[in-house]
C-alpha cells in the first residue's frame, strides 16, 4: 500500500468511524430521553446520506468527483423519500424536493462537464459556472413559487444575482490578468 492509498484508507476509516459514532450517540440520546427512535432518525438519515457522498471521494483513484456526483444523483431521491416517511408524508417534501433536487443535479452535471471539456482556461469555466447559477436560481424560484404563492423574483434574488454577476466578472478579470502576467513574465 503506497502512501497516498494509506492516507485515503485512514481518512475513509476516520470518516466512517466518526459517522458511526455520531449515529450511535444520536440513538443513545434519543432512547435515553424518549425510549424510542424519534428525532434521531433525521440526523441518522442525513449522516448516512453524507457518508454515501463522501466515501466515493476516497474509494476511487480516478474521476472521484464524477463518482461522487453519480452517488449524489442516485441517492438524493431515496434520501428525500426516507425524510418524507420520517416526517409522516408532508405535502411539500416530495412535490417540492424532487423537482428542486433534479434541477440542482442537472446544474452540477453541467458544471462537471464544463470542467471536463474546457481544460485550458479554468477561470472562464468558473465564471460561466457562476453565471449559470442565475437561471438555475430562477428555475428553482419558479418551482418554489408555485407551492407557496410568492413572487418568482424578489429583492433578495436580485441582490443574489447581482452578487453572482459581480463575482463572475471579478473572477474573469483576475484570471485574464494572471494569464497576461504569466505570458509577459514567462
Amino acid at each position: 500500500m503506497n502512501n497516498k492509498a494509506s492516507v485515503d484508507f485512514i481518512t475513509k476509516t476516520a470518516i466512517s468511524v466518526a459517522c458511526f459514532l455520531c449515529i450511535l450517540i444520536c440513538i443513545i440520546c434519543n432512547f435515553s430521553v424518549t425510549g424510542k427512535l424519534t428525532w434521531s432518525l433525521y440526523p441518522i438519515t442525513s449522516i448516512l446520506f453524507l457518508w454515501l457522498m463522501i466515501i466515493p471521494l476516497f474509494q476511487f483513484k480516478r474521476n472521484k468527483v464524477g463518482k461522487a456526483l453519480v452517488s449524489f444523483s442516485i441517492f438524493i431521491i431515496p434520501f428525500l423519500l426516507i425524510l418524507n416517511i420520517i416526517m409522516g408524508g408532508t405535502k411539500l417534501m416530495l412535490s417540492l424536493g424532487i423537482p428542486v433536487s433534479l434541477v440542482a443535479i442537472f446544474y452540477m452535471w453541467v458544471i462537471y462537464f464544463l470542467f471536463l471539456t474546457i481544460k485550458t482556461v479554468k477561470w472562464i469555466t468558473v465564471s460561466v459556472s457562476i453565471l449559470l447559477g442565475i437561471p438555475v436560481g430562477i428555475i428553482i424560484s419558479t418551482i418554489i413559487s408555485k407551492f407557496i404563492n410568492q413572487p418568482i423574483i424578489d429583492a433578495w434574488d436580485i441582490l443574489s444575482y447581482g452578487i453572482m454577476i459581480m463575482i463572475s466578472i471579478i473572477i474573469f478579470f483576475i484570471g485574464r490578468t494572471r494569464k497576461r502576467l504569466s505570458v509577459n513574465h514567462g
